[in-house]
């Protein structure tokens, strides 16, 4: 799909798009015997499905921001849980040029939370995660990039988006322990639209704003994890300080090594330094950096036992949100 055509120049150079409209996760249900998930019917994502609409108007000259939050499910534990963050789900939507209606839709997954089928008791405290990103003004988007990089950091427990969880139902529910292929396969598909979505958040593509999920024709959650390792060569001490309070020193004495020992310092200084500001964040420019990376990185977790994939995606993913968010401040 085209892009606005008075979209403002800063989308341009982020090569952002809106994604296509897919049914993937839901032509995939379909294959999935309803007993491997403990129940009848179609498999439900865990957790509570809230649906948080942020808004920001100004009043004078003084910008003012409220949230209105619709919980589908009425759950006491989700708006007790809402009211206590009020402050931080407004501050997503405070780009001083975007007053952009935006809607995020999520989930409560955790105790008091628990979807039929899943047995969440083992999350010990609420998390919330995300199923996509409704911009209802598909002109101003841009701000979009810095609101998804915010939540991966955010103080409520919204580091990952939904697609992240999705293996942790393996290790949570006893009957889909051997149902891995199915598992990576809706991992693949989860963050494109479908027919669930729709019905569930009344959402109905485009003509409701533009639809943003992790893995989608823009740049996705897993290239950011993957262009992680370019950003720890900038040997920002406080970026691994940080780094190694949450996943370990080892692991993230491991991440360095790997970075150390794998990536080029050709390809470093073509993507650091050498490349316009216009152009850096072009999707071309991307995968070139990607695809001189991704065998050794998946040849690195294969051979070293220490360096596991989830703490890889972990560290790395937090890098990378911390460098966008940077990069795309000095545009």
């Amino acid at each position: 799909m085209a892009l606005p055509a008075k979209a403002p120049a800063r989308l341009l150079t982020s090569s952002y798009a809106m994604p296509k409209l897919q049914t993937a996760a839901a032509a995939f249900r379909n294959t999935i015997p309803g007993s491997s998930y403990g129940y009848k019917g179609k498999p439900l994502l865990p957790g509570i499905p809230v649906q948080i609409e942020i808004h920001k108007e100004r009043i004078k000259k003084r910008p003012d921001r409220y949230i209105r939050v619709n919980d589908k499910s009425n759950n006491v534990h989700a708006n007790n849980f809402l009211e206590d963050h009020v402050h931080y789900l407004t501050s997503l939507c405070h780009s001083p040029t975007a007053y952009t209606p935006m809607t995020i839709l999520g989930r409560f997954v955790g105790p008091g939370f628990t979807q039929q089928g899943y047995a969440c008791s083992k999350l010990l405290s609420p998390y919330y995660f995300i199923d996509g990103i409704v911009v209802h003004d598909t002109e101003e988007y841009v701000s979009c990039p810095e609101r998804i990089c915010d939540m991966l950091e955010s103080p409520l427990g919204l580091q990952c988006p939904i697609s992240r969880v999705l293996p942790w139902i393996a290790e949570i529910h006893p009957n889909v322990k051997d149902e891995r292929p199915y598992l990576r396969e809706l991992l693949a598909q989860t963050g494109n639209i479908d027919a669930y979505i729709k019905s569930e958040f009344k959402i109905d593509g485009p003509g409701e704003g533009a639809i943003f999920y992790p893995q989608s024709d823009f740049l996705t959650i897993k290239e950011l994890s993957q262009f992680g390792f370019i950003a720890a060569t900038t040997r920002n001490v406080d970026l691994f300080a940080s780094m190694s309070t949450r996943i370990g020193a080892e692991a993230a004495r491991h991440v360095q090594n790997f970075v150390d020992a794998n990536i080029s310092p050709e390809i470093i200084s073509s993507v650091a330094g050498d490349i316009p500001l216009d152009k850096r964040f072009t999707r071309r420019v991307m995968n070139d950096v990607l695809a001189a990376t991704e065998s050794k990185i998946k040849e690195a977790c294969k051979a070293e036992p220490l360096l596991q994939k989830r703490e890889v995606e972990n560290a790395v993913t937090r890098i990378a949100a911390e460098w966008f968010v940077n990069k795309c401040n000095q545009l």
